[in-house]
């Protein structure tokens, strides 16, 4: 590993972490109850 490499040294700013966590719990959001969906249509065939 590079030693002058540390997480605070290549983190980006904090607007574009807290944009990309909120980006990703609307994902979350949509995704999972989704997924729930398929597993509930698909498990009853069986």
């Amino acid at each position: 590993m590079i030693p002058d490499l540390t997480l605070s040294n290549t983190a980006t700013v904090p607007s574009t972490l807290h944009a990309l966590q909120s980006v990703l719990a609307a994902g979350a959001l949509v995704l999972f109850p989704a997924f729930g969906y398929l597993f509930y249509v698909f498990k009853r065939r069986s």
